[in-house]
């Protein structure tokens, strides 16, 4: 019979956060790298149905402006790591925490230490933003609603209380009840 010593024991290090969360999930979100946008909301459901699902979207620069779906595996856009270039998501229908490494392309399930460690490593994280006037109810005056578009700059890109825009062209209106996007 032997006894265990407890310096036999594998010793981890500590990391510098070790209690990064998931985010919460939002109805809508917009994240910037570089020339394209990400945005995550509301879409028709692809097979024609006429339920809303929340699908993420990868908008190239202007004039281009073309609307990539970045796939079912996604729900939400969380954050971005630099140097390393990878993208952090939430996984569709209450899912965990998803990588992709190629810009949305292709998606990996992660678990939340490979997520916490990540994090911790990167010398830059871009965190997506939450657009909490989509729930608005009653009236927006104009002065809020030119100060939240002024706010929501992102180079060619402006995401404002009634949708967004790439320079002045309205690509996704989210105030009416059926959400309007015009990737084409």
């Amino acid at each position: 019979m032997s006894s265990a010593d407890p310096s036999d024991l594998p010793h981890y290090v500590a990391m510098q956060n070790s209690f990064v969360q998931l985010p919460d999930r939002q109805a809508n979100t917009f994240l910037n790298v570089g020339d394209l946008l990400f945005y995550c909301g509301r879409a028709i459901g692809i097979k024609g149905s006429l339920d809303l699902v929340r699908r993420c979207f990868k908008i190239s620069k202007l004039p281009e402006r073309i609307w990539f779906d970045v796939g079912p595996s996604v729900e939400q856009i969380i954050a971005y790591t630099n140097p390393l270039g990878i993208l952090f998501g939430l996984g569709s229908n209450g899912g965990g925490a998803i990588m992709s490494k190629d810009l949305g392309n292709t998606w990996i399930s992660v678990n939340s230490f490979v997520y916490q460690k990540t994090l911790n490593t990167s010398t830059e994280i871009i965190t997506a933003s939450v657009m909490p006037w989509i729930s608005f109810i009653g009236s927006i005056d104009n002065t809020l609603f030119e100060s939240f578009c002024k706010m929501r700059v992102a180079q060619q890109w402006n995401v404002c209380i009634n949708g967004m825009y790439a320079n002045v062209l309205l690509l996704a209106n989210w105030t009416n009840t059926c959400p309007n996007i015009k990737p084409f």
